[in-house]
């Protein structure tokens, strides 16, 4: 009995010792195939993650006026951003595009996600 205990310490050091993916960056947590939005720079502040095709009114995500950075982890789709004024779409964001400071998005009101990339 001593020595599975000992085994099991032993093991569960190991285990511990193994580490996180520190690769990743601070706040990235947009997973495959998934469009997210931030309120804040470098990928904080995750307001919007969706895989679903269709439009939002970024203000009910607290992010009208103010997408700060962004991923578009979706190899196929692309989002196009719109302001209220318009119908044509101000940009879109490329399947595989991301921003970790997205200043250009300031006027921005909805997006629409699931368009053909």
């Amino acid at each position: 009995m001593k020595i599975l205990l000992a085994a099991a310490a032993a093991s569960a050091l190991v285990l511990t010792a193994t580490p996180a993916s520190a690769a990743a960056p601070e706040g990235w947590d947009c997973d495959q195939a998934h469009l997210c939005l931030y309120a804040d720079t470098g990928y904080r502040d995750k307001r919007l993650d969706t895989v679903e095709p269709g439009c939002v009114d970024l203000a009910d995500y607290e992010l009208k006026d103010h997408v700060w950075s962004y991923f578009n982890n979706n190899m196929l789709w692309v989002a196009g951003l719109y302001t209220a004024n318009s119908d044509a779409a101000v940009d879109y964001l490329e399947p595989g595009e991301m921003s970790d400071d997205s200043t250009a998005y300031t006027t921005v009101d909805y997006m629409c996600f699931g368009m053909p990339g």
